[in-house]
Order: structure tokens, then C-alpha cells, then sequence
């Protein structure tokens, strides 16, 4: 989780900062790093060691989980229709998770993150209308 966090820190710090109600100043001393994260949280929410590291793997899950709620077969097809290389064995490891979605489109297409996570905001965005 510890390398997911980094990689995915912007993305994440932003959900923080919605669902923590905690300041771009405390988020920026963070700097995507576990520990600090794990800090901010027994600090803002008076937890203890245990208890911070529960909220930070909790906020991750919140923000890597993608729910297709019945539509997996329309949403399967549409990734396969974008990315043609998905094969059944890749949908099921990728299928429930933001970044070993994004993960794929990187390792598979020689993308940056920033261009695997544009492209994943852009799928998104097809399978929402």
C-alpha cells in the first residue's frame, strides 16, 4: 500500500482533504509518505498507532474500489473496446481496483501515470454516459 499511496498521492490527498476536512498546508507536509499520513491522522482524529493506520488503508480502499453495480459486462466490453490487449485473465485481476487498473494501462501501453490516469479519467467518463 505503501508504494500505491506514493504513486497515487495527488489523487489521494484530495479525497483527504474532502473526507478528513484537513488543510492543502497539513496534506503538504505528507508528501506521500505512509508514515506521515498515518501521523496526520492520529493527530486530526486522536487515535491511536493501530487506529491511524486502519483510517489511511480505509481512505485508500475508499478511493481505489470502483463499483460497477451489474453493468460488469458492458463495462468489461468498453475497456476492451479501449484497450484492445485485456484479455478475461486481466479484467479479473483489474476489474475492483483503480490502480492495478491504472497499473495495466502503464505496463501495458508504455504510459506515464499521469497519462494512464488521464486515460482512466476518460474511461470513466465513456461508461458514466
Amino acid at each position: 500500500m505503501e508504494k500505491q499511496i506514493k504513486e497515487f498521492w495527488k489523487e489521494l490527498k484530495t479525497k483527504a482533504k474532502d473526507e478528513w476536512n484537513v488543510s492543502k498546508k497539513e496534506l503538504k507536509n505528507v508528501k506521500g509518505e505512509i508514515e506521515k499520513f498515518e501521523e496526520l491522522a492520529q493527530e486530526k482524529f486522536k487515535l491511536s498507532t493501530t487506529e491511524a493506520r486502519e483510517k489511511v488503508k480505509e481512505l485508500y480502499k475508499e478511493y481505489d474500489q470502483l463499483k460497477w453495480e451489474g453493468r460488469e459486462e458492458l463495462v468489461k466490453g468498453k475497456a476492451q473496446a479501449m484497450w484492445s490487449n485485456i484479455t478475461g485473465d486481466d479484467w479479473e485481476k483489474i476489474k475492483g481496483s483503480k490502480t492495478q487498473f491504472v497499473g495495466y494501462i502503464k505496463e501495458q501501453y508504455g504510459k506515464s501515470q499521469q497519462e494512464a490516469l488521464k486515460e482512466f479519467d476518460k474511461f470513466l467518463k465513456n461508461i458514466s454516459t
